[in-house]
């Protein structure tokens, strides 16, 4: 999956408030996926590629709690 690919998903999956915020960020190319710059009050977010169209988001919370959800392909 392209970035350009990646930032489409997240701007259809319409379901999350937060997946279109994601998608208007600048990203830093990292193995595997892309580092969300910058943080939004001290969540530092992460996406990877998760299978056949699917992305990954992990975030690391202020306190440092992981959370981790799936952006489906075609919704």
């Amino acid at each position: 999956m392209t970035e350009t690919e990646a930032r489409a998903l997240l701007l259809s999956a319409g379901y999350k408030h937060l997946d279109p915020w994601i998608a208007e960020q600048p990203w830093r190319p990292m193995l595997g996926g892309w580092q969300v710059m910058p943080a939004l009050q001290g969540w530092r977010y992460h996406l990877e590629v998760a299978g056949t169209g699917r992305l990954r988001i992990t975030a690391n919370t202020p306190d440092g709690s992981p959370a981790a959800w799936l952006v489906p392909a075609g919704r």
